[in-house]
C-alpha cells in the first residue's frame, strides 16, 4: 500500500511539513533515518503510516508496554499486529503471521538471540525513544537491536524528541537526520522561587495566588512530579483534602491494570490534578497543560540500598516537560521548576531551560555481546565477530587481541567453545545463560551455587544481584517464601518499608526470572538439583508450594483454586476426580464451578 494510500485510508487529509518531509524520504529510498522533533510532532504517527505502507514485516520497538498497546490497538484498525510483551526469558513463536509486530527492547533483543525464524522477514525496525541509550540499563539491548538490524540488512527508522548528539547516531547508523525544532504546541518554560516566575531570560512573572489553584481555575490540568513516592503520596493526600475528587496519585507501584484506568479517567478528564514519581515521564500521550517539578533531586538505590541523590538530568527533564501542552489538547503548555533558594534560580534557568541535552552513549558489556552474539549465529568466526562489533557504537573501535582475550575468558568459564578452524559456538550452558538473558556476571553468581547441594534454592534466588537490585531493602527471602506457601502479595508488604503491592509483584517476578536462571545452569551442566530447581521456578512462577504445581497446572485451575485443593490434601487431577461429591461442599461456588469443569473434561 502506498503512503497515500495508507493516508486516505486513515481519513488524514492533512500533514505538518515535517510529516510531509520524512514521508517523502521514505519512499525515496532505503536510507535509515533518524526523527528528531519535539513531542506532539507526530513522531509516532509517522512510524505507523511507515508501517502500514511497508509491504514486508515491520516492528516497532518501545521501551513502555504502554506505549505497546497504545501503538498495537491504533495499527490494528488497518493491519494485523502482534503485540509481544512477555517475559525476556521466555521462548516465543518462531513464526508470526501478523504483519506488524509490536514489542520492547529487551524483548526483542532477546528475540533476536534465540535466531526466530520471522526475524528474517522483516525489512523495516522502528526504534522509539532512542535517547534512551543514555540509560545504562536500556542501552546494551537497543545497541543490540540496531547492531542487528545494520547487519542483516533491515531499514532503521528512530525516533527521539531529546537527543544531544544527533551526528554520532546518524554516522553509527549511516542515517539521515531529519529534525524539526518547532513544537506544534509551544511549550513556556519558568523557574518559580517564592509566588515568581522565572523565564530563561530571567524575566519576573509575580503569581496572584496558589499556583495549583491559578491552573485549575482555568480550567486546566496539571501533572506534578515528586521525587519519592511517599512525598508524591503525601503531596497527594494534602491536595485531596481540598481539591478532594479529582486528585490522582500516579506511580511505578501501581499494577498494570491500575495504571491504565488511571491513564483513561486523566483521558476522560476525571482528573485535573496528577500527583506522580517519573513513572508518567515517557511516552503515554495525556491531556496535561501544565507539569511542575517540586523536586529535581532523585534518589539513587543501587542493590537494594539508598546511596544519595543525583540531579534529574536535562534529557530527562525535557522528555518530562514534554509532557505539558499535547496536540489535540491545548494550544499552548507550561513546564516550572520549583527552586527551594534564589540562587538555584540561577542554576536551573541556566541548566534546565537554557541546557545543553547530554549525549547519547553507549554501555554494550564485551563478554556479554560475544556470547549473544555466537548464541543467535550458532558459529562465529574472529572476524564475522570483528565485523559485527564494528556495527556497534560502545564497541566499534575493539582490537582482535581484546576479542580473542575475551573468548579465552569466555571458553574458561565453559560459555564458548573453540574448534579447530579457529570458529566459535556457544556451549549448551552458554546459550541457556544467554536465552536466560541475564548477564555473565549474573551468571557467575549462580555458579558459585551448582555444586552446593545443603544451599536452600529459594534463599539462593531470592538473594541473587538482580532481585536484591529491585528489592528497596525489603526481605527478598521473606517475600518469595511467603508467596510459594500462598501469601497475597498485599501480605507480603510487611517484608518491608513503604513496600507496595506492585513492588513486591516485581520482586517475585524477578525472583521466577532467576530461578529460571539458575535451573537453565544446572541444566546445561546435569546438575542432580537440577530437578528441584525447575520445581522451585515454577512453584514461584505460579505461587504454589512445589507439591501444587501439578494443580495449578490443570486447565482453568487458578492459583487460588489449586491453594485451595492443596490445603484440602489433594495433588492429583485423579484424586480430585475420584472425590469429587465429598470435595465440592467444602468450596466455595465459584471453585466448585472450577472443579466440576475440570472433572467433566475426563469423562
Amino acid at each position: 500500500m502506498s503512503v497515500v494510500d495508507v493516508l486516505k485510508r486513515m481519513g488524514i487529509s492533512r500533514i505538518s511539513e515535517f510529516q510531509k518531509q520524512v514521508l517523502t524520504e521514505y519512499v525515496k529510498g532505503k536510507e535509515n533515518l533518524l526523527l528528531e522533533a519535539p513531542t506532539g510532532s507526530g513522531k509516532t504517527f509517522l512510524a505507523q503510516v511507515m508501517m502500514l505502507a511497508n509491504d514486508k514485516k515491520s516492528v516497532y520497538v518501545a521501551p513502555l508496554k504502554a506505549l505497546t498497546i497504545e501503538v498495537s490497538e491504533e495499527l490494528s484498525k488497518y493491519t494485523t499486529v502482534k503485540m509481544i510483551t512477555g517475559d525476556v526469558y521466555m521462548d516465543e513463536p518462531d513464526q508470526v503471521e501478523e504483519k506488524v509486530v509490536v514489542t520492547t527492547y529487551e524483548k526483542m533483543d532477546s528475540m533476536i538471540r534465540r535466531g526466530l525464524s520471522w526475524l528474517d522477514d522483516v525489512t523495516l525496525v522502528i526504534i522509539d525513544e532512542i535517547h534512551n541509550m543514555r540509560d545504562p540499563n536500556r542501552s546494551p539491548a537497543i545497541e543490540s537491536v540496531v547492531e542487528w538490524a545494520l547487519e542483516k540488512g533491515k531499514r532503521l527508522i528512530m525516533l527521539s524528541a531529546t537527543i544531544g548528539n544527533p551526528t554520532t547516531l546518524t554516522k553509527w547508523t549511516k542515517a539521515k537526520l531529519i529534525s524539526n525544532g518547532q513544537r506544534p504546541v509551544p511549550l513556556r518554560e519558568y523557574i518559580k522561587y517564592g509566588n515568581v516566575l522565572y523565564d530563561a531570560q530571567g524575566k519576573a512573572y509575580r503569581i496572584d495566588g496558589d499556583l495549583i489553584n491559578e491552573i485549575i481555575k482555568k480550567g486546566k490540568n496539571v501533572l506534578i512530579f515528586e521525587n519519592t513516592r511517599k512525598r508524591a503520596e503525601t503531596l497527594a493526600n494534602q491536595l485531596k483534602e481540598v481539591y478532594k475528587d479529582i486528585v490522582a496519585f500516579f506511580h511505578g507501584g501501581l499494577s498494570g491494570e491500575e495504571k491504565q484506568k488511571v491513564i483513561s479517567d486523566i483521558i476522560n478528564g476525571k482528573y485535573k490534578i496528577v500527583v506522580s514519581t517519573t513513572a508518567l515521564g515517557q511516552g503515554v500521550n495525556l491531556p496535561i497543560y501544565a507539569v511542575v517539578f517540586r523536586n529535581v533531586n532523585l534518589p539513587v538505590i543501587e542493590n537494594g540500598r539508598f546511596l544519595g541523590w543525583r540531579r534529574l538530568n536535562v534529557m530527562e527533564y525535557k522528555q518530562i516537560a514534554g509532557r505539558a501542552g499535547r496536540p489535540k489538547y491545548d494550544k499552548e503548555g507550561v513546564a516550572i521548576v520549583e527552586a527551594k533558594t534564589k540562587s538555584e534560580v540561577t542554576k536551573f534557568i541556566k541548566e534546565y531551560l537554557n541546557g545543553e541535552i547530554e549525549n547519547v552513549r553507549g554501555y554494550l558489556s564485551l563478554p556479554d555481546f560475544i556470547l549473544a552474539y555466537v548464541t543467535r549465529e550458532t558459529y562465529a568466526t574472529i572476524d564475522e565477530i570483528k565485523k559485527a562489533l564494528s556495527l556497534t557504537l560502545s564497541l566499534a573501535n575493539t582490537t582482535e587481541s581484546q576479542i580473542k582475550s575475551t573468548i579465552d575468558v569466555l571458553k574458561n568459564h565453559g560459555l564458548v567453545t573453540v574448534d579447530q578452524t579457529g570458529g566459535i559456538s556457544s556451549t549448551p550452558l552458554g546459550r541457556n545463560i544467554a536465552y536466560a538473558y541475564v548477564s555473565i556476571s549474573d551468571a557467575l553468581y549462580f555458579l558459585s551455587y551448582v555444586d552446593d547441594e545443603d544451599m536452600d534454592i529459594i534463599y539462593i534466588v531470592a538473594n541473587s544481584p538482580k532481585v536484591v537490585q529491585v528489592a528497596r531493602g525489603a526481605d527478598t527471602v521473606g517475600i518469595v517464601q511467603g508467596w510459594v506457601k500462598g501469601e497475597s502479595e498485599k501480605d507480603l508488604t510487611r517484608y518491608g518499608q513503604n513496600l507496595a503491592e506492585k513492588d513486591v509483584k516485581q520482586i517475585v517476578e524477578t525472583a521466577s526470572w532467576q530461578a529460571y536462571t539458575f535451573y537453565r545452569v544446572l541444566e546445561a551442566l546435569e546438575k542432580p538439583r537440577k530437578t528441584k530447581a525447575l520445581l522451585i521456578w515454577q512453584a514461584i512462577q505460579y505461587g504454589v508450594p512445589v507439591n501444587a504445581v501439578n494443580l495449578v497446572k490443570l486447565q482453568g485451575i487458578g492459583r487460588k483454586t489449586a491453594l485451595k485443593l492443596y490445603e484440602l490434601g489433594y495433588t492429583t487431577k485423579k484424586e480430585i476426580c475420584e472425590n469429587l461429591n465429598d470435595l465440592l461442599p467444602k468450596l466455595e461456588p465459584q471453585l466448585q464451578w472450577r472443579v466440576n469443569e475440570l472433572c467433566k473434561k475426563q469423562k
